[in-house]
């Protein structure tokens, strides 16, 4: 249950604070039925890193899980290096989970997911066409293989992947916001205005995540509505903060002093 309310955070399916408080209720339930429960130990540390932005918090019940259960691959303590741009240690937690369990998407997933953010777009690339290969269907997979052809501008072939990802989710917020930023950065303004004007329609209906605003900005180039929506997702504990420090999608507005007072306040050093 614990894991399920972190997901639907991280995500961007519901508000985190509405979830997130939930998360480690019922991980902290977990823990007074069987303290030696590594699952619960690893869900408060994702609550504590995407939500509490206490990365102390997170490294102690990482280690605590990876005490536990050393050979896990259920949960991933990659995270918490990933977040803090120490990729050795990301990546080699990462390799260690793959040797575990080579045919795991999720896993795959993850080393897929760390490589991207670590700008190693081919190695990403190739890993990403390997799990379609395993899973024609999965979203994820999909989702990032077209964050990584755009890293490397190479537009149509992400937005293929992108609006694939779409049609998956039923053109959930999240696909909306990645279509928006890279239908702007490929030079195709117009389409981008008009996914905003989805997006912005779609909030006025269920929750949508602020992070997805402003990442279309953030291509557009509109820099003070980017800030002004970032803004906006500090106040609501938006789950993908955790990820400002090292995601290449932000590099348009990093220069910015403003980007790094945000980096401050969430706990990440510039």
């Amino acid at each position: 249950m614990a894991e399920a309310y972190n997901q639907l955070a991280a995500f961007s399916w519901l508000p985190p604070r509405e979830v997130i408080p939930k998360s480690k209720a019922a991980a902290l339930k977990a823990l007074e039925i069987n303290d030696q429960l590594a699952d619960a130990h690893a869900a408060l540390g994702y609550a504590s890193i995407i939500y509490d932005w206490d990365w102390p918090a997170a490294k102690k019940h990482y280690e605590r899980a990876l005490a536990l259960t050393p050979s896990s691959t259920q949960w991933s303590y990659s995270l918490y290096f990933a977040t803090l741009d120490r990729w050795n240690e990301a990546l080699a937690e990462d390799k260690h989970a793959l040797d575990l369990d080579p045919l795991s998407l999720m896993t795959n997933f993850r080393m897929g997911r760390d490589l991207y953010m670590a700008r190693r777009f081919d190695e990403a690339i190739d890993l990403f066409q390997k799990m379609l290969e395993m899973d024609p269907g999965s979203p994820i997979a999909h989702f990032h293989l077209g964050l990584a052809y755009a890293a490397k501008g190479m537009y149509r072939e992400a937005l293929s992947e992108l609006e694939t990802y779409s049609a998956l989710t039923r053109r959930s917020p999240l696909a909306l916001a990645y279509l928006g930023n890279i239908l702007a950065r490929s030079g195709e303004r117009s389409r981008a205005l008009q996914v905003l004007k989805e997006l912005k329609a779609v909030s006025k209906q269920k929750y949508t995540y602020s992070l997805g605003f402003a990442r279309i900005y953030a291509g557009l180039g509109d820099k003070e509505q980017a800030f002004a929506w970032l803004e906006r997702g500090y106040e609501e504990r938006s789950a993908m903060l955790y990820f400002l420090k090292v995601d290449p999608i932000w590099d348009p507005l990093r220069s910015d002093p403003r980007f790094n007072d945000l980096l401050r306040r969430i706990g990440l050093p510039p």
